[in-house]
């Protein structure tokens, strides 16, 4: 659950340096006519949480377990990054079946997707090869 807290940006207003602006915005949190800004967001989780279609320990996750569960249909949806993709894609026989998706939130008649690489890695091509840490 709390991924979530990480799509109150872009995906719910469609503006990429929102984060930069949260601390200087008022009433940043109230429910807007068109549904979109954190309050979107929250909404979501709190309706998800009231339908019960959720995991049932919100505290703790088996990201492992997960990854083969969503795979083969032992979980209907998941609020990953988009690094996700391929890691849930390896573990199971119908890797075609799972697809990323925009955050369920239209912004002016858009829909938005962060994406992201899971792990990168620095290498400085001036150092000595002798020189590892």
């Amino acid at each position: 659950m709390k991924a979530w807290d990480a799509y109150t940006d872009i995906v719910c207003i469609g503006d990429p340096d929102f984060k930069n602006k949260m601390p200087h915005m008022k009433d940043l949190f109230a429910k807007k006519d068109d549904m979109t800004g954190p309050y979107a967001v929250y909404y979501l989780m709190y309706e998800a949480v009231a339908r019960q279609l959720i995991e049932e320990d919100l505290a703790s996750t088996d990201w492992e377990s997960s990854k083969g569960a969503i795979n083969k249909g032992g979980i209907a949806s998941m609020v990953p990054g988009s690094w996700a993709v391929q890691q849930c894609r390896d573990q199971g026989e119908t890797p075609e079946d799972v697809k990323y998706m925009p955050f369920p939130i239209t912004v002016n008649g858009k829909r938005y997707a962060s994406a992201g690489d899971n792990y990168g890695f620095g290498i400085n091509n001036k150092a000595a090869e002798d020189k590892a840490i």
